[in-house]
């Protein structure tokens, strides 16, 4: 069912697509069902829409006639001349005929079949299934708590939808919420990137990417929800681009300022085809206590399919990040629990697998290493890209310093707006005592010292409090000597 109310789009030249030629165009010859080829007709109540590239043999305005039938009949004729026929089996299906093998000529008649005609006919109520792609229009980032929320919308968590898929990993992995920030996939949003997706959609480490990752490490300097002010610690950019990762770093460098005090870590992660020197190089180049870069490239994890069946696919590196994302979020993760030996929920096995001198040769320029342990896979080495001392390259001392500095600031907050008399020096340190004891009962500091508590000497509305701490680290690695006596 068609409405009065068609908007005429405009001419293209002879390969028009020609939507649904409906009346009130600026032709007064035209009536309804109506139109001339060479100019396009949109129908905006019923969004139904079709396209007809103009045959050798027609030129453009020539005249066409929209026929309302069972079979949904189009013709296009130049009034009395050949006619082309297109059956269009569902209202709203986009059907574009690039070419035909000859000249069309009177009584020339095409059929296209879209379904398997053998068997028996569907009947009049029958419910028909659809599916179809559209261009989202909103990129704003969210939370979500469910992955039955993140497929709503983002489409089934495959590698034709990498955020869907990075979600589940981080699910997979104990964190009970993630923050998604979409991307825009194609490179314009124009009714003729819907007939060409395949070549429009943008790579993730391509050039036209980068600009678009940035855009979103500036977007989500602001909360992913201003009810609760809920903010993003672990980010993970599915990208192995350089400059993304340069600027990624800039961010949660930025961000864990004293000016900015929302502390960010970021790790990264490269796709299925880069090489081993790659990896090395890059963790030389970007070096950081907030930057873990995972390796191997590859890792074998079973999607599920539109048929609801679940295969093994190779998918790229950096689904690693989305894993330990995951398992940071879990709430039973104690920020001083080392990742070293902790099992990655949701893949059956990595990409590849390397001798342990290999592995120690990328490991030692600043890369955390996945191995495979039948059934599991797990991390044979958690680093930061700084390597410069046991403190930096340790991410379990990152996340203690983060936690400790988050948790300072809440319990000294509530001496904020208070009248500085002469006993809140006395209250401030034995409350900071108190909670610099429960931190080392909780196991998080293995010993803290030197508590100083005074008032700033220039400015006495500002208190100055410091104390220093030894982080918790996790033991890494075991020597055992045996000494062999004869008796």
């Amino acid at each position: 069912v068609l409405t009065d109310d068609i908007t005429k789009v405009g001419a293209t030249g002879s390969d028009v697509a020609i939507n649904t030629a409906y009346a009130n165009t600026t032709r007064a010859t035209i009536k309804k069902n109506e139109g001339y080829s060479g100019e396009t007709y949109i129908d905006p109540t019923t969004g139904f829409q079709f396209n007809i590239v103009i045959p050798p043999g027609l030129l453009v305005n020539e005249y066409f006639t929209f026929k309302v039938s069972r079979n949904g009949v189009f013709d296009l004729q130049d009034s009395g001349a050949s006619t082309a026929r297109v059956e269009v089996v569902i209202p709203g299906v986009t059907l574009l005929a690039d070419e035909v093998d000859s000249v069309l000529t009177i009584g020339d008649e095409v059929i296209l079949d879209t379904y398997d005609n053998a068997g028996a006919e569907p009947n009049v109520g029958d419910t028909y299934y659809v599916t179809y792609k559209y261009f989202r229009t909103d990129f704003k980032h969210r939370l979500y708590t469910r992955l039955t929320d993140v497929v709503r919308d983002f489409g089934l968590p495959n590698l034709s939808n990498p955020l869907a898929l990075a979600a589940k990993v981080a699910f997979e992995n104990g964190t009970p919420v993630v923050g998604l920030k979409p991307l825009p996939r194609y490179t314009d949003s124009t009714f003729k990137a819907f007939l060409a997706t395949e070549d429009l959609i943008i790579n993730p480490d391509s050039a036209t990417a980068i600009p678009l990752f940035k855009d979103a490490f500036d977007d989500i300097e602001l909360p992913f929800d201003t009810s609760s002010e809920a903010r993003p610690y672990v980010v993970v950019p599915l990208s192995d681009d350089s400059q993304v990762w340069s600027y990624g770093k800039a961010h949660v460098e930025k961000m864990s300022s004293i000016e900015r005090r929302m502390n960010r870590y970021l790790i990264t992660g490269f796709n299925t085809n880069r090489k081993d020197s790659l990896v090395t190089e890059r963790a030389k180049n970007l070096i950081s206590n907030r930057m873990m870069i995972t390796y191997p490239v590859s890792a074998v994890k079973d999607v599920e399919t539109s048929s609801g069946v679940f295969t093994p696919a190779v998918v790229p590196g950096w689904f690693y990040g989305a894993g330990i994302a995951g398992l940071i979020g879990d709430p039973g993760t104690s920020p001083s629990d080392p990742l070293l030996n902790k099992s990655i929920q949701g893949f059956k096995e990595t990409g590849i697998s390397k001798n342990p001198l290999e592995y120690n040769q990328i490991a030692k320029e600043g890369v955390t290493i996945f191995v495979t342990k039948n059934p599991l896979v797990k991390v044979r080495d958690d680093l930061n890209t700084d390597m410069s001392s046991v403190l930096t390259k340790n991410p379990a001392v990152t996340f203690i310093a983060d936690f400790v500095e988050n948790q300072t600031e809440l319990v000294m907050n509530t001496f904020v707006g208070r009248p500085f008399i002469n006993t809140i020096l006395g209250a401030i340190e034995t409350k900071f005592s108190a909670f610099l004891q429960e931190l080392q009962r909780a196991g998080i500091i293995f010993s803290y010292d030197s508590i100083e508590v005074r008032e700033n000497e220039n400015d006495r509305t500002i208190i100055e409090l410091s104390a220093g701490y030894v982080p918790v680290l996790g033991v890494k690695h075991i020597f055992v000597t045996y000494r062999i006596q004869g008796s």
